[in-house]
């Protein structure tokens, strides 16, 4: 799949590099500079991320990882207090303090400050990421997002990654639709997209309220003792909650499960899976079988690694996603959308291997 990610265009590494220089210098170098631009917070820009409104006001020539930086030094005030979570929630009326020097990236030309560009898509891309499509209307779009694919970039991704294929689901819209929550690079499956800002603003507030419903497909080594419950470990320090049931099973080696999250903690099924219900997800990289610190199924795990011949990628699947219609939010009775999305290659061909019904 990531080989055709190949046709997108790249600037030159020297670029790169130039302009890592650049900001770097003004992270460390100017830390002290007292000149700030004021950005006032509007009535269609409330309870929109803090990362998301600068980059809207500031334009997008600015890369993520820089303005996530910026954000965890100090660098922004919300209303006279410093933030440091690029997730902070801006409110309206509220005014933003932001270094002057961010704005004059964003203008400067040709005078040593190189712009990232953006990729060129070929025709044959677009036809490839608006395949995934699995639902749409006006406000919102369901892809099937392919493993090995990051949602946003991040150190060494430069630009594969799914923020970048965006544009080539703009459709009949002029502009690309937006993230409203993410998957692993390594998961597969059903990913919502907002097509407005608006519809944005809604589905964040329907995350907030935990009325979208997402379930998981994954094969774990060995059997969970009971075969359904519910798991609560905190992760990072955070309340973190998943509910599993046992679909079928592979005698005591292996096990279907359908794992539905009710809270969205980074790599949450992953570890419940592997710290709680000491059954690790078939092909987990981050969290393998041999770093358990009870080893109990490990004949179990070896045998079906010789069975599936070491097929390569986790066994993790998001199968379905649920949510509300938005025109219904403010109506007595909501109606429901439910998209599902069918399994990537390697989780086919194991399914039918090991001969589970979907």
């Amino acid at each position: 799949m990531m080989l055709w990610l190949r046709w997108i265009c790249y600037p030159s590494t020297k670029s790169s590099k130039l302009v890592t220089r650049r900001f770097s210098t003004f992270l460390y170098d100017n830390k002290t500079e007292k000149d700030e631009l004021i950005l006032t917070v509007t009535e269609g820009d409330h309870d929109t991320r803090l990362d998301r409104f600068l980059r809207r006001q500031l334009g997008g020539r600015l890369p993520q990882s820089f303005l996530e930086k910026c954000i965890r030094r100090g660098f922004i005030k919300i209303d006279g207090q410093t933030v440091t979570r690029a997730g902070e929630r801006v409110r309206s009326s509220s005014i933003l303090c932001v270094p002057k020097q961010l704005e004059s990236f964003r203008e400067a030309d040709g005078d040593g400050t190189v712009e990232r560009q953006r990729p060129v898509l070929s025709q044959l891309v677009k036809e490839r990421v608006q395949n995934w499509v699995l639902y749409k209307d006006t406000n919102l779009m369901v892809i099937n997002k392919p493993p090995l694919l990051a949602c946003q970039g991040g150190s060494g991704l430069r630009d594969s990654h799914l923020g970048t294929l965006l544009p080539a689901l703009s459709l009949d819209n002029e502009e690309p639709p937006k993230l409203v929550h993410r998957l692993d690079k390594e998961v597969s499956g059903t990913l919502l997209l907002a097509r407005n800002s608006v519809a944005a603003k809604n589905l964040a507030l329907l995350f907030q309220q935990r009325q979208v419903k997402k379930l998981y497909w994954a094969l774990v080594i060995g059997n969970p003792l009971p075969t359904q419950g519910e798991i609560r470990k905190a992760v990072d320090g955070k309340t973190a909650i998943t509910r599993y049931r046992v679909v079928e099973k592979l005698h005591s080696v292996a096990a279907w499960l359908e794992l539905e999250p009710i809270t969205g903690r980074k790599r949450q099924l992953r570890l419940h899976c592997a710290q709680v219900l000491n059954c690790p997800i078939f092909g987990d990289e981050k969290f393998p079988f041999d770093r358990l610190e009870e080893n109990t199924h490990l004949v179990a795990y070896q045998g079906l690694s010789h069975l599936l011949r070491r097929p390569k990628g986790i066994h993790l699947h998001a199968y379905s996603i649920s949510f509300p219609n938005i025109e219904t939010l403010d109506k007595p009775q909501k109606t429901w959308k439910t998209v599902t999305a069918p399994l990537p290659l390697h989780m086919e061909n194991t399914w039918n291997t090991l001969g589970f019904h979907k």
